[in-house]
């Protein structure tokens, strides 16, 4: 599945986990729909600036600051369309099991520790398999949309004191409970790309800023290591063909 690419990497982690289900590293693969050619230079550029973000404009910005949190009232958030947050995603996958993700994404990406992305604010999403039934007569999917809908209508209808509290309150829900929050539809083969919950993922809302010493491993595709040698030497000890 995969090898690595050069003598002298780094041995392994210590402290790495027993068992083969979840990673010490999470991975963000860069590129997705685009070329093998453009996918190598987004991922140059990332490199070059020290930053993962969801928009250039956005990368200008300091790390952990959450400029952009698009919230659609008429969406229904089953559908992971109602809050849209700036924010970078890394998938929770053994390297040995990335057959599925890569071909979902790109061969093209970086690894950091859990302790990286953790220390800068990222966590797991949470998964809601939107088929599953909530009572007798509807699943959890239509469930979420109709309290989600129910929110709005509190917010929009608040006044005086208890405006104030919900203000507060629906930070906390926007920003820290439903940006995490992701359905998926688990009839779906495994291979489908609808199937997010292969994707094991985590979030960081806002931007990821790293030094060249944050990165684990850089994944390319074979047939761009010599380029990717002279394009960046100092990544050549951690480089992994996918």
């Amino acid at each position: 599945m995969y090898e690595q690419g050069i003598k002298g990497a780094p041995k392994a982690d210590p402290f790495t986990i027993s068992q083969g289900y979840i990673s010490n590293e999470l991975i963000h693969f860069v590129g997705r729909g685009k070329d093998c050619k453009s996918q190598y230079q987004v991922l140059l550029e990332i490199l070059r600036l020290g930053c993962l973000s969801n928009s250039e404009e956005n990368a200008k910005k300091p790390s952990g600051i959450i400029t952009e949190l698009e919230i659609n009232g008429y969406a229904k958030i089953s559908n992971n369309e109602m809050y849209v947050p700036q924010m970078v995603c890394f998938c929770d996958i053994p390297i040995k099991d990335l057959k599925i993700h890569i071909s979902k994404y790109s061969k093209f990406g970086i690894a950091f520790s859990k302790a990286f992305i953790v220390k800068n604010g990222g966590m797991p999403v949470h998964y809601i398999p939107k088929q599953a039934p909530e009572s007798g007569h509807i699943n959890k999917g239509q469930f979420y949309n109709d309290k989600a809908e129910k929110f709005m209508e509190y917010w929009d209808q608040s006044v005086g004191n208890i405006r104030d509290i919900v203000i507060d309150f629906k930070g906390f829900l926007d920003f820290n409970v439903f940006s995490y929050v992701k359905f998926f539809d688990h009839t779906l083969s495994d291979s489908d790309p609808k199937n997010y919950y292969f994707e094991r993922e985590w979030r960081i809302l806002g931007n990821l800023k790293f030094n060249e010493t944050d990165v684990k491993r850089v994944f390319i595709q074979k047939g761009f290591d010599d380029d990717f040698k002279k394009d960046c030497p100092r990544y050549n000890d951690r480089i992994c063909f996918l």
